[in-house]
């Protein structure tokens, strides 16, 4: 009998013993799961979406000069610097809308001014007319290619971003802006308007790439501005947008305006733009 009683306790206490670390006391917590693969690190999330034609409510109204033969392309092109950025810009440094407008018109009256002889009364200069922006999506491959393209690349390029539609607190829009003000290719003194002008800073440059010497270019290429027969392509642009704070898959909305936007003339190069953009993000970081 005290051998049975033994026995008994013996069993008892290895039964204890062999209870798993924890199960008297409720069962541990489980590890969290690893992030997904390519996901590892994300610090933040974007997604990609095109330009809507709305986006273009919030730039200039740019004015066509009322005589073409005059040369017009600098001052055009100082004032398109603040829509159509050829380095990233914040939103938050372009002049109001109010101020972009009457700079416009003040450069129209200008223009007419000097169109008119000496005899003529300056009020009664023709004045040019407006020529508004238009934003189109890019062509059906151009945007295949980019969305295959920026899931790879991205998180490259950014360190700690990553896509995820359903996670996306970042959108990154992209498409063409076509339409604007350009001066004619034809006028009779442009080559040595252009010459005399690329060849030094202009004290009354305007935009964000005010004071710098224009880069050597012939006439004709800086003449085929966004709205000529050369230009047709308009610009390539990227907006990076923020959401109102939630995640685009729980009610997310995109802001009305960008928080950083960068064009550059030409189409077909949705990657290059969206490159500058990005290299410009991994050197500044996401406020």
């Amino acid at each position: 009998m005290r051998s049975f009683s033994k026995l008994c306790c013996a069993i008892a206490t290895a039964s204890m013993l062999c209870v798993p670390a924890g199960r008297a006391q409720g069962a541990a917590p489980s590890s969290p799961p690893e992030p997904a693969a390519g996901q590892k690190g994300c610090e933040a999330y974007f997604t990609l979406q095109p330009i809507e034609p709305a986006a273009v409510k919030h730039l200039a109204t740019p004015i066509v000069p009322a005589n073409r033969t005059v040369f017009t392309n600098a001052s055009i092109r100082q004032l398109q610097d603040w829509d159509l950025p050829s380095k990233v810009m914040a939103w938050r440094d372009r002049p109001s809308p109010e101020d972009l407008a009457r700079q416009w018109d003040e450069l129209s009256k200008k223009w007419s001014a000097g169109t008119q002889n000496k005899d003529k009364a300056k009020d009664n200069a023709p004045e040019g007319r407006a020529s508004p922006y238009g934003a189109r999506s890019l062509p059906a491959k151009e945007w295949q290619d980019l969305e295959k393209w920026i899931e790879k690349n991205a998180p490259k390029k950014v360190s700690g971003l990553c896509v995820d539609p359903g996670k996306a607190t970042y959108i990154l829009a992209v498409g063409s802006i076509v339409g604007g003000a350009s001066a004619s290719p034809n006028g009779a003194n442009r080559v040595g308007d252009y010459s005399d002008y690329a060849s030094k800073p202009q004290a009354d440059s305007l935009g964000p790439n005010a004071g710098m010497v224009a880069p050597h270019r012939t006439p004709s290429d800086e003449f085929s501005g966004a709205g000529t027969s050369n230009g047709l392509a308009g610009s390539t642009c990227v907006y990076l947008y923020r959401t109102n704070g939630k995640a685009m898959g729980t009610g997310g909305a995109r802001e009305e305006v960008p928080e950083y936007y960068y064009c550059h003339e030409g189409g077909g190069i949705s990657q290059s733009t969206v490159t500058a953009m990005l290299k410009y993000l991994s050197k500044t970081g996401l406020r």
